[in-house]
């Protein structure tokens, strides 16, 4: 029933593995790829800057799941899109002088994949506004191949390992999660994650990802969804307590098999044709 989860605007590059609400380890059949080590040192005229102007020298590569990333003193290790479009690699950059914590709004410099934030070593800016670069503090997965996030997290993994966000955990019925995310279903569980349905997202649109559809919507199988024409198509969660909360012809269905329910969890279902 589950189509793999995305993170983030690079709706064809991630998704979601599990990591416990205390920390257990998930898995992923993905192998993580490292950044060479013969990346320039950046120079003292960078100011934070991908390319330097005087030099034209590039970053140090890092490795993202490393917990002591190969950084030098005063920098982290951050998701990096070289493109301006989708992640594509780990770079260091400058820690910021008063940086912002986990939870706190954040600001993402140049452009929304850029790196470039002002939150705290182990963080990255997340949820962002393309349009006015803000966003949240979100922890990042550690460790190699045990995508450790801190308690009330999963661990967002990419198929190239990029980027690497701890998501918040979410209820798919309250949707309370930070302003331009929304609460999408995960290998474990359900996840806070960036909303990339844009201008479409509704009921029965077609999608490729979670994150095509609106909040209170994932994607599912044609199958599920009356009058899917695409392979895929948005469908609604439910509250299987409410009667009439789905469209006609379709009825609310238990999201989880009976006696499998995480406490709290009961009631979330989701609409069947």
């Amino acid at each position: 029933m589950l189509v793999g989860v995305t993170v983030g605007g690079c709706l064809n590059h991630s998704v979601v593995t599990a990591a416990g609400e205390s920390g257990e380890t998930g898995s992923t059949t993905t192998s993580p790829s490292t950044g060479s080590s013969s990346a320039a040192e950046t120079s003292s005229d960078c100011d934070g800057a991908f390319i330097c102007e005087t030099t034209g020298e590039q970053p140090p590569w890092c490795y993202g799941l490393d917990p002591d990333p190969d950084c030098p003193e005063g920098m982290k290790c951050v998701p990096y899109g070289s493109d301006g479009h989708c992640w594509d690699a780990f770079v260091c950059v400058p820690v910021p002088e008063d940086p912002r914590g986990v939870g706190e709004p954040c600001i993402v410099e140049e452009y929304w994949c850029s790196g470039l934030d002002d939150c705290e070593a182990g963080a990255m800016c997340w949820f962002v506004d393309q349009e006015t670069l803000e966003g949240t503090c979100v922890p990042m997965c550690t460790e190699a191949w045990a995508y450790l996030c801190p308690p009330g997290y999963l661990c967002a993994i990419g198929a190239d390992i990029i980027p690497n966000p701890c998501l918040p955990f979410c209820d798919p019925l309250a949707q309370e999660c930070p302003e331009h995310g929304a609460c999408y279903p995960a290998v474990d569980g359900f996840g806070c994650a960036n909303d990339g349905s844009g201008d479409a997202g509704a009921y029965g649109d077609p999608c490729d990802q979670h994150q095509s559809c609106d909040p209170g919507l994932y994607c599912v199988a044609a199958e599920a969804v009356l009058g899917c024409e695409s392979p895929e198509c948005c469908n609604l969660f439910c509250d299987v307590t409410v009667s009439d909360v789905c469209p006609p012809q379709t009825v609310c269905v238990p999201w989880y098999d009976l006696g499998e329910a995480p406490e709290g969890f009961e009631d979330v279902g989701f609409c069947q044709a």
